[in-house]
């Protein structure tokens, strides 16, 4: 049973924020149509298209369903009935990636369009054009080209690190017959093969749609420790990487890739990379901001900020003494996190820049 909260309009579906299995979630007011390929497959190990690539196709096993749920570029949040159990835990929602994207018609997989970044103004919205215009990452519309399908499925870095994203529950190639179908009805030229990765989560609303109505939804003190947590999880990461010339880097903002509750979500958009003093700071700065900001909906940087505050600084000295630091890091590496834990411990609120140059406290 879902509540509603308020609604909005979000790139031209109507959309309202609910409670779904106790946990805020964002979903489209009318029922979304789709084709599920097998049709009698579990829903985690099928493959969901929209209905006009199945049409009057006999020899394409399918079934037309209808779910509750949120389409956001070539994915789609499927809300589910009975809580999916995966590696010990329940989720609530499914999510498909790889189903299309919106463009002059809905859910759209075009094998001869590449998405591109025009920058018009300060739009910043998607386009389609053919592969010579595409972005750097070659990603075809609305699709997940197998290769790279089965490279974000098996991408773990995240995980192996200790900092939580949402997990990876299936990988499930679309049939060659659809395929085949998908290029006749949209005339593509390109000949590829593709997959849609299914993943799972609690809650769809990210940290940059984020409002004070979704947050007080939430218990406040336990949301300050989770995210603590998780952000102290991940300087953890960075400064291990960091002894080893190594460091991690994120495509897009932090508030992009994190839902409300702080855990990651694609993993294709992190990396690890080779070393740099700058990138590696700012990463971590990017993080500690976005969550500063985050809080101030809660309370303008009251009781919960310094309970976040609070659980990052014992996280980091539960698994770091500030000596191995020094020891194992150049001095002006991650320096701003001792000013951070003295700022705490005078009960300061502000979160350092990243140094300019070398500081010694």
């Amino acid at each position: 049973m879902v509540s509603l909260i308020n609604a909005q309009v979000c790139n031209a579906r109507r959309v309202v924020r609910l409670i779904h299995k106790s946990y805020p979630v964002i979903a489209e007011e009318s029922l979304i149509r789709l084709a599920k390929v097998p049709a009698s497959a579990p829903l985690h190990k099928s493959v969901l298209v929209h209905p006009r690539y199945v049409e009057g196709r006999r020899d394409i096993d399918h079934v037309i369903i209808e779910v509750r749920g949120r389409v956001r570029g070539r994915t789609i949040d499927v809300l589910l009935d009975e809580p999916f159990e995966f590696d010990g835990k329940e989720y609530g929602i499914m999510n498909f990636k790889g189903v299309g994207a919106d463009a002059d018609r809905e859910l759209v997989l075009h094998p001869s369009l590449w998405f591109c970044r025009p920058w018009k103004g300060d739009s910043g919205q998607w386009g389609h054009v053919d592969s010579a215009g595409g972005d750097i990452y070659r990603r075809v519309w609305g699709a997940l080209r197998r290769y790279d399908a089965r490279a974000e499925f098996c991408n773990d870095l995240l995980p192996s690190l200790g900092v939580p994203q949402i997990p990876h529950v299936s990988l499930n190639p679309i049939p060659d017959k659809l395929t085949s179908n998908i290029r006749r009805i949209e005339s593509g030229q390109n000949h590829h093969n593709f997959s849609q990765l299914v993943r799972a989560f609690n809650t769809n609303i990210r940290m940059d749609e984020v409002s004070p109505a979704v947050l007080h939804l939430f218990e406040p003190r336990e949301l300050a420790v989770r995210i603590a947590r998780i952000d102290a999880a991940l300087l953890v990461a960075q400064l291990r990487l960091a002894m080893k010339g190594e460091m991690l880097s994120m495509m897009g903002s932090s508030n992009e890739n994190r839902f409300v509750d702080g855990v990651f979500t694609d993993a294709e958009n992190m990396i690890s990379d080779s070393f740099d003093l700058h990138q590696s700071n700012s990463l971590i700065v990017e993080i500690l901001h976005a969550s500063k900001r985050f809080f101030s909906c809660l309370d303008i940087l009251g009781s919960h900020y310094l309970v976040y505050l609070s659980e990052f600084e014992t996280f980091i000295r539960s698994r770091f003494e500030i000596g191995e630091i020094e020891r194992n890091v150049p001095t002006e590496t991650f320096s701003f996190i001792r000013i951070l834990l003295k700022a705490h411990e005078a009960r300061l609120q502000e979160i350092p820049e990243v140094p300019t140059a070398p500081q010694h406290i």
